[in-house]
């Protein structure tokens, strides 16, 4: 699979301490995300999802 993560320029991801969430701008909507899915989405931008996966614990595979 050769699809590589890209966020929509409204889409805006935002670190917690506890948790982080995904906030859709356009559609004035947020999402909670846990905060290994975060250091995905802003540091793995330019993986394919497959290097990703080789990247992650088996147990937050699911998350992924």
């Amino acid at each position: 699979m050769r699809n590589r993560f890209q966020l929509f320029s409204c889409c805006i991801p935002v670190k917690g301490y506890l948790r982080s969430a995904l906030y859709d701008l356009q559609r004035k909507n947020y999402l909670f995300i846990p905060n290994s899915l975060f250091e995905i989405l802003a540091n793995h931008t330019s993986k394919t999802f497959d290097e990703v996966l080789q990247l992650v614990d088996d147990d937050e595979r699911e998350q992924v």
